[in-house]
């Protein structure tokens, strides 16, 4: 259910779209459950939440709208150009994966009539996404078509002739049979039964097929979004595979070890078994070969690997009013957050903190690319005014990390808002701070995602759980390099299992440089030191 208050809006004598005698407005329940079999969720938020409140003879009925998404709202009217182009864009995404709901035999009337506005100041911004007000409602004295051209045509071009109610119809009469033939010869013999006869050993045939599992007259129309049923499905086959070939490596490494007098075991090429493992947690070997040479000072190699995330490493919360909300980041520089654009999409006051701060700080936004569905990017840079802090370095230009041990960390709010220091912070505490939260995995593929209809973003899959929280924070290897910034999760019913996806740190990288801030990168293989004893 919608929670934020958008505006309200008066009705117009005549100007509800019903279908089959009922304002569609009344029916948004149905009209949810038809989109959330066709289009994803955030597609469906395009539709603001109505309520309806009817008039009487000294009020006319008004309608509140309410939507899914925090922060400032404008009209899309009074948006700059380049900031309505791109929630423009995004807005022809959302419209198009709804309009797949046309196409429902039962229900494409309802979504059809859901598809119409007053006007073009019906569309707001809250926080970058488009939402619709105004809704399943229309002019009375106008005709359909054209003020659908000049209102939501703009963004969802569709054929002359838009789905509307269908009026009843009386269906024709069956055309009369055609006349018997007569052959000639009177009785004719048997040979006139043949055509009938493999007739219905052809019916027969078609009737077998269309029972047998799996048969489909027509193959499901693959959906549109950030991730496809097909594509998630191929993701996780290729996380399978990923750790069958490790499996498999694993396997051939151990053949043939021998026992040695004095107790421990040895392989075959001379290797122990703690060199073909993942290297041990809290130790970590300071990258070489950076791509700029000043910041070298960053990388003073901390006590531990756990130390080295823990400094670089914040919580950044975001208030719209009364509201908060959570995300995570990484320092890369000594006054530069990194973070996703999503996490501080729609203005309000942004903070920072983590142990090593010591207390919340201020931040402002310096640099934005997003949302990911138009530019293919989601990447925020933050300055932090006043403060000097150590800060992550990059691993990128390798041929593939598949296989790789990476670690991710930020501060999900399934884990920290259990811990009493996150809940005194909440109560008003600003030097009380939560730990962060580290997961470990591998990753298992490298991918170039359609985040949209024509926009990729180069990501990695990996197997280090994240949640809602975790958006922003690094994914990085067992030296302490970033690798990759967590963004989203997929998950996928049918196979019960959940994608956790980062976008890969070349993009991260690109984006840093185009706004002027040095890095420091290393291509080498992450090998710490296994410890003696």
């Amino acid at each position: 259910m919608a929670r934020y208050f958008l505006t309200k809006t008066t009705v117009e004598a005549g100007s509800l779209v019903e279908v089959e005698g009922t304002p569609v407005l009344a029916r948004h329940d149905v009209l949810m459950q038809v989109l959330s079999g066709v289009a994803e969720p955030a597609s469906a938020s395009v539709l603001a939440e109505p309520v309806l409140s009817l008039g009487n003879d000294q009020a006319a009925a008004t309608v509140s709208w309410y939507t899914t998404h925090a922060g400032e709202a404008r009209r899309l009217s009074d948006l700059d150009g380049d900031r309505r182009e791109a929630v423009e864009s995004l807005l022809r995404v959302r419209l198009a994966d709804v309009a797949r709901g046309l196409s429902d035999p039962s229900f494409g009337p309802l979504v059809g009539a859901a598809l119409n506005v007053m006007d073009t100041g019906d569309v707001w911004v809250v926080s970058g996404q488009p939402v619709l007000v105004g809704w399943g409602m229309a002019p009375r004295d106008v005709a359909r078509d054209q003020h659908f051209a000049a209102t939501m045509g703009r963004w969802l071009p569709l054929a002359p002739q838009r789905p509307q109610p269908p009026p009843p119809e009386t269906p024709a009469p069956p055309p009369p049979p055609p006349p018997p033939v007569v052959m000639e010869g009177g009785g004719g013999g048997g040979w006139r039964w043949v055509p009938l006869g493999l007739l219905l050993l052809v019916t027969a045939a078609v009737l077998v097929w269309l029972l047998l599992p799996g048969t489909r007259v027509l193959p499901p129309e693959p959906r549109e979004g950030v991730v496809g049923d097909a594509e998630a499905l191929r993701m996780v086959r290729d996380a399978n595979a990923a750790l069958e070939s490790r499996i498999g490596e694993l396997e051939m490494a151990i053949a043939g070890a021998v026992c040695l007098p004095d107790g421990e075991l040895e392989l075959p090429d001379g290797r122990r078994p703690e060199d073909i493992l993942p290297p041990l947690p809290g130790v970590a070997e300071a990258p070489a070969g950076s791509r700029q040479g000043e910041p070298e000072a960053s990388l003073a190699e901390p006590a531990t690997l756990l130390q080295l995330i823990e400094e670089r490493t914040v919580m950044v919360v975001t208030g719209h009013g009364e509201t908060l909300s959570l995300g995570s980041g990484f320092f890369v520089a000594g006054d530069l957050v990194m973070t996703n654009e999503h996490v501080v999409a729609g203005g309000g006051e942004i903070g920072v903190l983590n142990g090593s701060l010591g207390s919340l700080h201020p931040a402002e936004v310096v640099s934005l690319d997003g949302p990911i569905e138009v530019t293919g990017g989601d990447f925020a840079l933050l300055r932090v005014t006043g403060v000097d802090q150590p800060f992550f370095a990059f691993r990128e230009g390798v041929d593939t990390l598949r296989l790789q041990s990476v670690i991710a960390a930020g501060y999900p709010g399934l884990i920290v808002s259990s811990d009493a220091a996150f809940i005194a912070l909440m109560e008003g505490d600003g030097e009380s701070i939560p730990d962060v939260a580290l997961t470990e995995g591998i990753v298992s593929a490298e991918q170039a995602l359609q985040a949209a209809p024509g926009v990729v973003a180069d990501v990695l899959i990996h197997t280090a759980d994240i949640s809602g929280g975790n958006s922003g924070g690094p994914l990085v290897d067992r030296c302490g390099r970033v690798v990759g910034i967590n963004t989203l999760t997929r998950s996928d019913d049918e196979v019960v299992r959940r994608l956790d996806i980062a976008l890969q740190a070349a993009g991260v990288v690109d984006f840093l440089e185009a706004a002027g801030v040095p890095v420091v990168s290393s291509g080498e293989s992450c090998r710490p030191p296994v410890p003696d004893g």
